[in-house]
């Protein structure tokens, strides 16, 4: 069947879409620029190769133990939220699918053609050293890899919006006192559309130690100041509920209650 003018464009349209769309991290278009498949599956075979030689990689990044590194009679299969290479060097955020604990960020760099890795770290495990340096994680992960490696290609690593630390300070501001001067967050998915925010975090403790729940979280910016004004319900509470166990039937009923909500705030 042959298309028409229109349909090819149209066609063309989705097709770019479909590049700088994907789930589970913050949503900035045109950071997951894959790389072909024949360089991502080397990729991801070398992030694999790298975790039964984790000391080796691991640089200057400290645990409390090292539980999540999977038995030598289990291969991690992993699935990457993010992956992008540039000017020889590669980003890869990912999680094993049969390891719930082993969650990576990785830095590879190509060298005589060959993608070898040159650092990585578990998110949800490493040691922070203060609530002010690293109530974003990921952005505490960032700032090390980029000093470590002044020649990393910029535009690399993932963007951090300015206003993303103010924004996790308010949610801290939700928890109890005993907890918040003591928790960090792991972002897996903010997006920012005006004065409205949609935050998707997974809180753990300074240490690493302690992982709680899923946080998710609606807020606008009032004044100048981040205020929350919807928290998506957890654990059993959630999953009784089914017009909050169905993402897309949550994100309605938000956007029934909060009529200037955009309708795509929220992941697809």
């Amino acid at each position: 069947m042959r298309l028409g003018i229109q349909a090819k464009k149209l066609l063309f349209i989705v097709q770019i879409v479909s590049i700088f769309t994907f789930s589970g991290h913050q949503a900035w278009a045109g950071q997951n620029s894959e790389p072909g498949a024949g360089e991502r599956k080397e990729i991801m075979n070398e992030l694999r190769r790298g975790v039964r030689a984790f000391e080796k990689y691991r640089m200057h990044f400290d645990y409390r133990f090292l539980e999540f590194l999977p038995p030598v009679d289990i291969e991690p299969r992993f699935r990457a939220h993010y992956l992008k290479a540039k000017d020889n060097w590669a980003w890869v955020e990912a999680t094993a699918e049969n390891f719930d604990v082993l969650s990576l960020c990785a830095l590879l760099q190509k060298k005589e053609g060959k993608w070898r890795l040159e650092g990585m770290v578990n998110p949800q495990r490493v040691v922070c050293p203060s609530i002010e340096e690293c109530i974003d994680i990921k952005a505490y992960i960032y700032r090390n890899f980029s000093n470590a490696f002044p020649s990393l290609a910029s535009g690399l690593l993932p963007q951090v919006d300015p206003e993303r630390k103010m924004i996790l300070t308010a949610l801290s501001h939700t928890i109890t006192d005993d907890l918040a001067s003591d928790t960090a967050y792991v972002v897996k998915y903010l997006k920012k559309i005006g004065r409205w925010v949609w935050l998707e975090t997974e809180p753990r403790s300074l240490d690493g130690v302690n992982q709680l729940e899923p946080i998710h979280a609606l807020l606008i910016s009032e004044n100048g100041r981040w205020v929350i004004k919807n928290l998506r319900p957890s654990g059993a509470e959630c999953e009784d509920d089914p017009e909050c166990a169905d993402d897309q039937k949550y994100y309605r009923k938000l956007r029934n209650k909060f009529s200037s909500v955009p309708h795509d705030l929220f992941p697809q």
